[in-house]
């Protein structure tokens, strides 16, 4: 069941009296009685029998992740926006939280909403929950659009380079976790970043809001997910998928390098058209730093998906 909740602003930061659309924010509840929170700029209704786009977050991140790109979608009817099970506003629940758990959710969630046919817009983490809800959606899914996407984690890729801190060693500090560790939540969300906030190119307003919506994280979702990108190769299956991708790299995203988003995309071996696309000098948060640049791909996409629909 969904019900209206609210509104929220999306800003385009592109001109300066800072335009605002207002998006309805609801809340849908799964049989467990677990809140996801999800935002449209139409009632619900009016998406059943339609296609939607479906905008899905990176670790530690939610819906308002997207509040940069979302005001710069052509086709507004049809987006939907969600904050994953122990993100942002919504509920963790109970039992262990996975990549596999997030795609039963929304494809549920989707079901529920009886909608046509969707294309999964997914970031970091979100691409991962995007490659595994595509299969579970059969022949309703458009098109996969994937950015900062790692395919597979590396254990020994060296995140800090200074302290020579690889993605297994945040895997054993998270498993220690007894209480939040707002320092280091803070480094991984902002680091790369620094440039655009000492230069001013990213709005103190949105760089404000990052960290509102990463401080809501749950522990267990924290330390749940890591380990599961990190123990799971959730590649394998994606030679089967027969639908557009196309894959979006900032050319210093320092997470997942082009190699790596490269050979992910490479997986897509039966897709009828897959693409690579580099934004230079963008770090792992693409969406972030160059939102126009990002929302005028997704745009072309969607607009090419709908001329072959």
């Amino acid at each position: 069941m969904a019900w209206f909740l609210d509104t929220w602003k999306a800003y385009s930061y592109l001109s300066p009296s800072n335009t605002s659309l207002e998006l309805n924010v609801f809340d849908f509840e799964f049989p467990d009685e677990t809140k996801m929170s999800f935002v449209s700029y139409s009632p619900l209704l009016y998406l059943v029998n339609e296609d939607v786009t479906l905008f899905i977050h990176d670790y530690l991140d939610s819906y308002k992740s997207w509040s940069r790109v979302l005001p710069l979608i052509l086709n507004k009817r049809g987006i939907l926006a969600v904050s994953l099970r122990g993100w942002g506003d919504s509920l963790a629940g109970a039992g262990v939280h996975s990549l596999e758990q997030y795609a039963d959710d929304l494809s549920y969630f989707l079901k529920k909403l009886k909608v046509k046919g969707v294309t999964i817009v997914g970031h970091g983490m979100g691409s991962l929950v995007a490659t595994q809800l595509a299969p579970k959606l059969r022949n309703k899914v458009n098109g996969l659009f994937l950015i900062g996407s790692p395919g597979v984690l590396n254990a020994q890729h060296v995140w800090d380079k200074k302290q020579g801190i690889t993605f297994e060693d945040i895997n054993d500090m998270l498993k220690e976790w007894q209480h939040r560790d707002d320092k280091f939540l803070s480094k991984f969300q902002l680091e790369d970043l620094q440039f655009q906030i000492d230069n001013c190119t990213m709005p103190s307003i949105f760089v404000e809001q990052i960290m509102e919506e990463t401080l809501k994280a749950d522990i267990r979702a924290c330390k749940d997910i890591w380990n599961d990108m990190m123990q799971n190769d959730y590649t394998e299956t994606l030679n089967s998928l027969r639908i557009p991708v196309i894959v979006l790299c900032g050319s210093n995203d320092r997470l997942f390098t082009k190699e790596n988003q490269k050979q992910l995309l490479r997986k897509f071996s039966s897709a009828p058209m897959a693409r690579f696309i580099v934004i230079d000098d963008a770090p792992h948060k693409t969406h972030w730093t160059n939102p126009s640049e990002v929302s005028y791909h997704i745009n072309n996409f969607l607009i090419n998906l709908e001329l072959d629909l």
